[in-house]
C-alpha cells in the first residue's frame, strides 16, 4: 500500500476525500494545525 500511495517516510498521513490530496509528512502532535490543515477546524 506504501508503494502505491508513493509513502517513502513515516510517519505518513494521506487525506484523499474529499479533495484536493494532502499529504502530512512528519511530527503530527500539534492536533489544532493538523485539524485546520484537514479542514476539520476553523483557524482561529
Amino acid at each position: 500500500m506504501a508503494k502505491n500511495g508513493q509513502i517513502l517516510a513515516a510517519p505518513t498521513l494521506v487525506k484523499e476525500l474529499p479533495l484536493p490530496l494532502r499529504r502530512f509528512v512528519g511530527d503530527m502532535s500539534d492536533t489544532r494545525r493538523l485539524l485546520v490543515c484537514l479542514d476539520l477546524r476553523a483557524a482561529e
